[in-house]
């Protein structure tokens, strides 16, 4: 039977007044890891770290599946006593799935869904995105650093630009 089981205790202090109250509940499949993010994108290798939900009861494992996004082929399996990992030995200018999720002997968690990238010879920089429970594929945004800047300073310029507008229109 689960619930709470309560003992109380004497000795030549007297009789103990509060009990002391263990809960006892059945021990199932882990929750699922929080707050995962890639911490190291490089040419050739990902680093991820996340933190555990509740274990279930029992001791459990992380796995994290790495799969080429385009194909969905398996590129690394890797299992850890702790939410980090580390896998080297990718080819750059990758699209990745991640797949990372808890296990123990009696289930596994829902996986924790992330999107990545190896770094390609441009050097893009492709966001990571953290999709809890999803069953689909998640799609990739990716970043151009010249560009963003190019865009940056236009838009500075037409703000400036009408900034002057303004102000020649008020003084007349």
């Amino acid at each position: 039977d689960y619930g709470f089981l309560l003992c109380w205790a004497t000795n030549s202090v007297g009789k103990q007044r509060d009990p002391c109250v263990f809960k006892i509940f059945p021990a199932g499949p882990p929750d699922a890891l929080r707050n995962c993010i890639v911490l190291n994108d490089s040419a050739d290798a990902v680093q991820v770290r996340c933190e555990e939900g509740f274990d279930g009861g029992l001791p459990q494992s992380f796995i994290m599946e790495v799969y080429e996004t385009e194909g969905r082929k398996l590129k690394s399996n890797v299992t850890s006593k702790t939410p980090v990992f580390t896998v080297r030995g990718l080819p750059s200018g990758l699209l990745l799935t991640i797949w990372i999720y808890a296990a123990n002997t009696k289930g596994r968690s829902q996986p924790s869904v992330l999107a990545a990238a190896t770094l390609g010879n441009l050097q893009e920089k492709h966001i990571s995105s953290v999709i809890q429970g999803a069953s689909e594929l998640p799609s990739t945004m990716e970043l151009y650093p010249s560009l963003a800047i190019i865009t940056g300073v236009v838009g500075g310029i037409l703000v400036v630009f009408v900034v002057i507008i303004v102000v020649m229109v008020v003084r007349r």
